[in-house]
């Protein structure tokens, strides 16, 4: 039967190497056996079943997505290359696509094309908005013209540009800054005008000039405990303080308090997290000091489905399930809803080229 086939990353199941029993399914990424020589037995025992597939089926088409990805990402690093030759020790995409032959959608138009990273939105390789269309064409007709295609997609979609119109930093522990910082590294997000994205580290040892505006986006999920979590939001409240008696416009958005620990995000967090972390509810005035920003709803379409918060609602004085991982992470809608909440100019402009 027809079928694309989408190859995830090589390392997927690595456990395998020191395991043969372990499930034929199973997709986990063991970071401690990350090694050439692991990574190598990985990739030879999956091109070595993709060309049984091949053989078996030979309407079967493959689209290394995650390779092409991560090749890209390296290339745009300045990594493996010698004498201005790309050349991964393990792995390299030509050899891949070559080796499976003319059932291969290749994506090498992907990489060579300057807005070719932002198909992925995250160096996961999950793919974004212009992904997704591309993915969705593919399967509709694998045999499209790919640099054509790319090149449509991205000139009929648009970015997402926020604009500063006063000296303006962005920081904060959330989940939600990693995705900003990513999104706008893509090309995704374009921020113009005085604004920055700055760590937290940096913010509180080198403080902004007077009048300078901080959006700190709370990261509450960092701290499973109620007791190290009053601890961390006194201390980073006080350091917010300082700095908004030094003069900035300081405002806290608490992206974490309101999609943690409730398992509907259109509600907000559950009132046992603000009794461990009171300076975080719906921001109330702290010791004389307001810390404001416009209110602010997050909605299932804010958040990316497999980042659902899936914890049981907290009880007593525990705001979380003690070892729960839990992240946030929005989508772009979700970072185009509190950008604007906090008062940036928001639009949707045509991809700019790159700057050469």
């Amino acid at each position: 039967m027809d079928t694309l086939f989408l190859v995830p990353d090589f390392r997927f199941g690595n456990k395998a190497v020191v395991n043969p029993k372990i499930p034929a399914n199973h997709a986990a990424v063991d970071r401690s056996l990350i090694s050439p020589e692991n990574d190598a037995k990985m990739y030879s025992a999956v091109m070595t079943a993709l060309e049984a597939i091949r053989d078996k089926n030979p309407r079967c088409r493959f689209v290394f997505w995650c390779f092409a990805g991560r090749e890209e990402d390296n290339r745009f690093a300045g990594k493996y290359f010698e004498n201005g030759v790309y050349r991964h020790p393990t792995w390299n995409l030509s050899d891949a696509e070559e080796r499976l032959g003319s059932q291969v959608i290749s994506l090498r138009p992907l990489i060579e094309h300057p807005h070719g990273r932002s198909f992925r939105i995250d160096d996961s390789q999950h793919p974004s908005f212009l992904g997704h269309e591309l993915l969705r064409r593919l399967i509709a007709d694998p045999d499209i013209d790919l640099p054509t295609t790319i090149s449509d997609i991205v000139s009929t979609s648009t970015q997402v540009v926020v604009r500063a119109t006063v000296p303006t930093v962005i920081t904060g522990h959330s989940h939600w800054l990693t995705r900003l910082d990513e999104t706008v590294s893509r090309r995704l997000v374009r921020l113009e005008g005085p604004v920055d994205i700055v760590d937290p580290k940096t913010l509180f040892t080198e403080p902004p000039g007077r009048g300078t505006r901080v959006v700190y986006v709370s990261g509450l999920q960092r701290v499973l405990r109620p007791d190290p979590l009053r601890r961390a939001t006194t201390e980073t409240v006080d350091e917010l303080r300082r700095l908004g008696a030094q003069g900035a416009d300081v405002r806290i958005v608490p992206w974490e308090n309101k999609v943690s620990v409730s398992p509907a995000p259109t509600r907000v967090g559950q009132p046992a997290l603000w009794s461990a972390a009171p300076e975080f509810a719906p921001i109330p005035p702290i010791a004389g000091w307001t810390a404001g920003v416009a209110p602010f709803t997050v909605e299932d379409f804010d958040l990316e489905h497999d980042q659902m918060p899936t914890v049981p609602a907290p009880t007593g004085d525990v705001p979380f399930r003690e070892g729960a991982r839990l992240r946030p992470i929005p989508t772009t809608h979700g970072i185009e809803k509190l950008l604007r909440a906090v008062g940036f100019d928001v639009s949707h402009e045509p991809f700019l080229d790159p700057a050469p």
